[in-house]
């Protein structure tokens, strides 16, 4: 399980990948859009981005 930790180390969010190939995202300590956004990019980067995706967020956002 991954958590977005907030401030206070308190985790604002967390996803979880099942063994059936589900994602369960839970909002946790109080969770903005952001926490959404970030623990959807997990999701997205654990269900294969393109090559061409993964480049183009690198180069904008600097992530990845």
């Amino acid at each position: 399980m991954l958590f977005q930790m907030g401030e206070g180390d308190m985790a604002r969010a967390s996803v979880e990948f099942t063994e059936d190939g589900h994602s369960l995202i839970r909002a946790l300590n109080q969770p903005d859009i952001g926490s959404f956004v970030h623990e959807v990019g997990h999701v997205l980067r654990r269900n294969g981005l393109s090559d061409e995706a993964q480049d183009a967020l690198e180069a904008r956002y600097g992530i990845f």
